[in-house]
């Protein structure tokens, strides 16, 4: 459900789940936050989706919010984004034509975002098409590996946390094969310590992210990009 106000539009979605406390409304779009509502846990999910909601949203000079009635009342989201120009369908294809294939010859990038939550991944693949590159997402460790050798993308950012083999795993596998001697593998974690640093550039990764991404780092490392294979630093 949506609705224009001048310059504004704003899109609300409801659910009927169960709801946010109203100590929780002012948080639940920060890193990392759940609620809880047991010992067991049993909603699970790693608290990284609204803080990924939250930054697509700013990203587009809006911003977002959450209502309830509280527990067991469900909950409200709503959208507000800046409304852009109407355009005629001949400004729109004049538009499109302007950015063609020419225009990002030297810029575009072929990434594989390897990331076992879904939510995570597709987030940071409509980032990077929105910026036009060519994304590709996997969710698994040797799934990872498979798109890699099919796609060669010349920018790999890997999960450390993967199933079926850890992003250290994933990133040896790269560097033992000549065709990912350039390929500028990013390596994303939760954590951030020294120690998790130093293991991510002797597994062959070229710098760390801590998870969620920020996106200006990427776009930082997308700009410096280069076919070599020494790239070496930390963020």
């Amino acid at each position: 459900m949506g609705e224009a106000d001048g310059d504004t539009l704003r899109v609300y979605v409801d659910d009927t789940g169960i709801g946010i406390p109203k100590d929780m409304l002012s948080r639940v779009f920060g890193l990392f936050v759940q609620v809880d509502f047991s010992l067991e846990r049993s909603q699970g999910g790693l608290g990284v989706g609204l803080a990924l909601v939250r930054r697509l949203v700013e990203l587009h000079q809006g911003h977002v919010t959450a209502s309830s009635l509280g527990l067991g009342h469900g909950s409200r989201f709503t959208v507000t984004l800046p409304r852009l120009p109407d355009r005629s369908s001949h400004a729109s294809c004049d538009l499109l034509s302007s950015v063609g294939t020419d225009d990002y010859a030297s810029g575009v990038l072929r990434i594989l975002v390897v990331d076992n939550n879904e939510d995570a991944a597709k987030g940071l693949e409509m980032l990077l098409d929105f910026r036009g590159h060519l994304t590709r997402v996997a969710h698994s460790g040797p799934d990872g590996l498979s798109a890699a050798r099919e796609f060669q993308p010349d920018l790999c950012i890997l999960e450390i946390n993967l199933p079926g083999m850890s992003g250290y795993e994933v990133a040896r596998a790269l560097r033992c094969d000549a065709c990912f001697a350039d390929t500028t593998l990013v390596a994303l974690s939760c954590y951030a310590t020294e120690d998790d640093k130093r293991l991510a550039i002797e597994a062959g990764f070229n710098t760390h992210l801590t998870k969620p991404a920020n996106i200006s780092l990427i776009d930082e490392i997308i700009a410096a990009w280069q076919p070599v294979s020494h790239f070496n630093r930390t963020l």
